[in-house]
């Protein structure tokens, strides 16, 4: 098997299906090089692709009654500036649902029972853009971060992070035509809301734990389910599908409202997707996006007792290669920090990528990583770690990077490189460290903070200077770092400088490889640009090597392409011989 088909292969990203026409649903999925929203027809099996941009869609939603499809369609490929579209779900015929407003971002889609509502960044500020049929509104929010946003008739639930507090989250119950507050409650996130119910997430001690919520009262739903619990769907107000996510991996309930009656949904061998929310498409059926190591990301229906792929699309077969295997070590602070591993066959120790995950609120789990089996494939042996900063640990272990960006998540780096080396895993004069996006950034962080650890670094999309970063992201990204940071860069400058590797350049050793999209406004192209120059200032090994497209890249050939170019670059600096070479 060649590497480069696990990239081929299709994947599906997202699932929505229609409330009240449930025969129809929407899938985002990458099948025609691109990720791009298609239409599918549960009934007959048909999924007809609806949107041909150019550039990665990947926000999208199904209208109620299953006629329209919306999604955010870029303006300029790979900006992520553009406007809200609709597509017929019968003939893909398109409308710019707001052609007088200038480009914005938009994340977060959810359709009412008229139109739909996003969440968007647009002037330097972040807004609620609702679109129905009183028209096209901006309701302008405080200054932060939006996590989630659902909405049914005139009411939306509306979960924040607070300036100075992190990611703490804050939930308000918002009046759509208005704007108005209606009431809001701390340390919550807001989830699907029947008949006034708005079915929460409060976090209690370290975890998320689910309830009900009328605006005054909340009655808490008694689980004996360990980690996060978050209620994500509704089923005619009867059943709710409770989704847990506990170190890295997860799992699906259905709770019976009225007898309290909690089942576990029977789930294949993996995880889900972490940033694709299952539905329900029955009283104790829900579909979600799930992969493991071998298996691209796909749908499955779940149910008591049993599971079944929902969509197949072709080349989603597994593929040969070992399954992920979990370990633990600890870190500073007598931090317990948890990863997966592949190791070759043969006597260690071998050759080692350390891979960090973006983000970084997010999570590696035991699933479908066609760049870590590239790796693998050429003879490493692969680690994965869920660094603080990662979800699914407690809240407190997410927190841990407030205020503190490149502090933690390295030490975590850094504990696992000598886990790996004290394990005979790795070979110590041999490791490779990788990642993109945030993941790039650690990377980048890494090797200026502790040059002489590490054979090579390889960075995709990486952070090179937060404050130049920050001045040059999209306006929700930036909402973003002033979560993190708790300020801007003019009010915490040390804190920002600290952060970037640039502030490191005449400390590195190790050559770097560096592969940065030129349109990409979440890891802009200038502060790449100018830690490489501060690098070669100082007469360091540094290759940037700049991609068409944003932040997701411009299709496969291209990411084939790079994963081609990081293999031919540090394969050779640890001694090992590619095939073909």
């Amino acid at each position: 098997m060649d590497w480069r088909d696990r990239f081929r292969a299709p994947v599906v990203t997202q699932v929505a299906v229609a409330a009240h026409n449930p025969s129809r649903a929407m899938v985002i999925s990458d099948r025609d090089q691109r990720f791009q929203a298609h239409a599918w027809d549960r009934s007959s099996g048909d999924l007809r692709r609806v949107t041909a941009s150019d550039a990665a869609v990947t926000t999208a939603a199904v209208s109620s009654d299953g006629e329209w499809i919306y999604a955010m369609v870029e303006d300029e490929p790979g900006s992520e500036i553009g406007h809200l579209h609709r597509f017929a779900f019968d003939t893909g015929e398109s409308e710019d649902l707001t052609p007088g407003l200038n480009g914005y971002t938009a994340y977060g889609l959810h359709p009412t029972d008229s139109g739909v509502i996003a969440v968007a960044g647009m002037g330097g500020e972040q807004a609620l853009l609702v679109v129905d049929a009183a028209g096209t509104r901006t309701l302008v929010m405080p200054s932060l971060v939006r996590e989630t946003v659902y909405s049914e008739e005139g009411t939306a639930a509306v979960t924040l992070a607070t300036p100075g507090s992190g990611l703490v989250p804050m939930l308000r119950l918002v009046d759509l035509t208005t704007g108005e507050i209606h009431a809001e409650m701390g340390r919550a996130r807001g989830g699907p809301i029947h008949q006034g119910r708005v079915a929460v997430a409060r976090v209690e001690g370290d975890w998320l734990r689910p309830g009900l919520w009328d605006g005054e009262r909340l009655t808490q739903i008694e689980v004996d389910i360990p980690g996060d619990v978050t209620p994500v769907d509704w089923w005619e107000g009867a059943s709710l599908l409770l989704s847990q996510s506990y170190r890295a991996q997860s799992a699906l309930f259905v709770h019976d409202v009225d007898s309290g009656v909690t089942t576990r949904l029977a789930t294949p061998p993996g995880s889900a997707h972490p940033s694709a929310d299952p539905v329900l498409v029955g009283p104790d059926t829900a579909m979600s996006v799930w992969s493991d190591a071998t298996r691209p990301w796909h749908l499955v229906e779940l149910r008591p007792g049993q599971h079944r792929v929902a969509l197949s699309l072709e080349g989603q077969e597994p593929f040969p290669g070992p399954q992920w295997e979990e370990f633990t070590f600890v870190s500073t602070g007598d931090a317990e920090i948890q990863g997966w591993l592949m190791r070759p066959e043969d006597e260690g120790p071998w050759p080692t990528v350390l891979y960090t995950h973006g983000g970084p609120s997010s999570v590696a789990g035991p699933t479908f990583s066609p760049i870590c089996s590239a790796w693998f494939d050429a003879g490493f042996a692969v680690a994965s770690i869920n660094y603080r900063g990662s979800l699914t640990f407690g809240e407190s272990f997410r927190e841990a990077l407030t205020g503190n960006i490149g502090g933690p998540d390295v030490d975590d780096v850094v504990s696992a490189w000598h886990w790996l080396v004290d394990e005979g895993i790795a070979d110590p004069d041999r490791v490779v460290k990788n990642g993109y996006s945030y993941g790039g950034y650690l990377t980048l962080q890494s090797l200026g903070t502790h040059p002489d650890l590490w054979a090579a670094g390889v960075a995709g999309a990486p952070i090179g200077d937060w404050a130049l970063n920050y001045e040059d992201s999209n306006d929700i990204l930036k909402g973003y770092d002033l979560s993190l940071f708790g300020g801007p860069p003019e009010e915490l400058p040390d804190q920002y400088r600290r952060a970037s590797p640039r502030t490191y350049a005449a400390d590195y050793e190790a050559p770097i490889l560096i592969s940065q999209p030129a349109s990409d406004s979440r890891t802009p192209l200038r502060q790449v640009e100018a830690f490489v120059s501060d690098l070669l200032a100082e007469d360091k090994p540094v290759d940037l090597r700049v991609l068409d497209g944003g932040h997701a890249g411009s299709g496969k050939t291209q990411t084939i392409e790079m994963v081609e170019s990081w293999l031919g670059f540090a394969a050779p600096i640890v001694g090992l011989v590619r095939a073909g070479d």
